[in-house]
């Protein structure tokens, strides 16, 4: 191997490689290697860095981005991106990362907690969540569930008077006490939303012929929460053809009772209420 040391050529003809790099001291694996437009640093025989072809600058990994640091075997990397401020951080033990760039903002976090946020190349979300603690949240901005805030199946109750704990909405399946079917098959649907303690219910009869027994002993049972003990609810019933009163959620239980005339309220076809009460 011969080695050229001149004005006009330098130091040359001696690339050298990471366990005998061609620049060293007294440490003869410790020093500066090159290849094709290529120089590396080297510790104990081991590259530690390099910078390629086109200017990347990589600690512990063959760089793909202007500044490529990687922590042997841990998992943990940082890359910054020529036009951009930060690229990408990524911790495989932590199972989290961080990326941002020209086209947006995307982090994610991932031990006993979780925090994603997303924008621009990413899916345009935020979720936030803490098992066992507190509820799941999802904000999506944009894609297949643009728009929703998203509460767990099951309510965990905050005692922060400030704090919205729940939402949820569905359908129930009302069932009628004190009521008279004089022809047909009545079927009976319902509707419901329920924000933190408040319930707004609706019901609506299709099909059949019902009368209505006065004084407020018809009622439908099924609510899809039950009331509180302490709650009162009136609101209205009406069947589409003048005939209207108002009902209230039954304390304690899942009952609407209907209020009306001592009389009967006869041929009934399409009985309709809503009502509004507290869990």
């Amino acid at each position: 191997m011969s080695l050229i040391l001149s004005g006009t050529d330098g130091l040359s003809a001696v690339d050298g490689t990471a366990a005998t790099p061609a620049i060293r001291g007294t440490d003869a694996n410790t020093g500066i290697f090159f290849g094709t437009d290529i120089i590396g640093f080297s510790e104990g025989g081991v590259e530690a860095a390099r910078i390629d072809a086109s200017g990347n600058f990589g600690v512990g990994v063959t760089p793909s981005y202007r500044l490529d640091v990687a922590r042997s075997g841990s998992g943990v990397s940082a890359r910054f991106s020529q036009g951009s401020f930060f690229s990408y951080i990524f911790s495989s033990s932590a199972a989290s990362y961080f990326t941002a760039d020209t086209g947006g903002l995307t982090s994610y976090g991932v031990t006993a907690s979780t925090l994603q946020m997303s924008a621009g190349n990413g899916a345009d979300q935020l979720v936030v969540s803490q098992t066992s603690v507190k509820p799941n949240v999802l904000l999506d901005i944009s894609g297949a569930s643009a728009g929703r805030i998203q509460f767990p199946a099951t309510q965990v109750a905050s005692a922060d008077a400030n704090t919205l704990d729940d939402y949820e909405e569905g359908t129930w399946t009302p069932t009628a006490g004190g009521v008279t079917v004089n022809s047909g098959t009545p079927v009976y649907s319902g509707t419901y939303t329920k924000i933190g303690r408040i319930v707004y219910i609706t019901m609506a009869q299709s099909g059949g012929d019902i009368t209505l027994t006065g004084g407020g002993i018809s009622n439908f049972s099924g609510l899809p929460f039950t009331v509180a003990s302490n709650a009162t609810s009136n609101a209205l019933w009406s069947d589409g053809s003048g005939k209207t009163g108002t009902v209230y959620a039954y304390e304690g239980g899942t009952l609407i009772y209907i209020l009306q005339a001592i009389s009967n309220f006869s041929n009934l076809t399409a009985l309709r209420i809503s009502a509004t009460y507290s869990v």
